[in-house]
């Protein structure tokens, strides 16, 4: 069976990011372009399909490399409406220990519905909420993706939370905020365990000097951008002069 070609012809505006002429509209053949054509100029092969683009304009599609589909529903709940990180976290990881199978699906297609209506085309989900009776959460999203016709792409796990059980006064907590055993030697996985609902943000992190470092390294770059920026002024004004002596 032959493949199906498809001509978007002559767009109002095209963007290629290049120094192609891409004003006659491309060729798309099997979801991939094959040919970019300047204004004027015909395909080199017979098109089933041709679009008429004159009034359309056509852009690449924007990839949103970091996002949570799951947190699509409870966006704008009004509890958590302009809260801190950390309390906004805390607030609603028992809001989101009740999601279903049934509510993964909806925040799935209307996360893809929201990011393909605003021009994207390629999305990163980054989930990691499994609570009891989502633990095929992953499918789930895969037969959400697959019901909307598009296609999901490298699914992997990026990492797992190591779980231990420690008998009371075995950990002892450092001067840096965090709790260490007394030989500072690792616990063994306890695979019993379950993580709860709002646990991680207590647990052995120091979200202070999380913070802090962030600020510092943002200031940092602030600094470095303006020193980099003073250095250019001063480059220019030194020129300026020596052309005027």
């Amino acid at each position: 069976m032959p493949a199906s070609r498809t001509w978007l012809k002559n767009p109002l505006a095209i963007f290629t990011a290049n120094g192609l002429d891409a004003r006659g509209g491309l060729v798309v053949q099997d979801g991939l372009i094959v040919e970019v054509l300047a204004i004027g100029q015909q395909p080199s092969a017979p098109c089933g399909q041709v679009f008429d683009a004159r009034e359309h304009v056509i852009l690449p599609g924007l990839i949103n490399t970091h996002h949570h589909f799951y947190q699509t529903l409870t966006r704008a709940w009004a509890p958590v409406v302009n809260q801190p990180l950390f309390p906004w976290l805390k607030t609603l990881y028992p809001v989101w220990a009740r999601l279903t199978p049934e509510k993964l699906a909806l925040a799935t297609k209307v996360a893809l519905a929201e990011l393909l209506l605003s021009g994207c085309t390629t999305a990163a989900d980054h989930h990691y909420l499994f609570p009891d009776g989502l633990e095929n959460a992953i499918d789930v999203q895969v037969q959400s993706v697959r019901e909307l016709g598009m296609s999901p792409r490298g699914l992997s796990p990026v990492g797992k939370l190591k779980l231990v059980s420690a008998l009371p006064g075995t950990l002892q907590p450092g001067t840096d905020g965090l709790f260490r055993t007394a030989n500072s030697q690792p616990l063994p996985a306890d695979d019993t365990l379950r993580v709860a609902p709002g646990a991680l943000e207590g647990s052995n992190v120091s979200p202070t000097s999380a913070m802090v470092a962030m600020i510092d390294n943002s200031r940092r770059y602030d600094m470095q951008m303006k020193a980099i920026s003073t250095a250019d002024e001063n480059a220019k004004s030194a020129n300026s002069l020596l052309s005027l002596s």
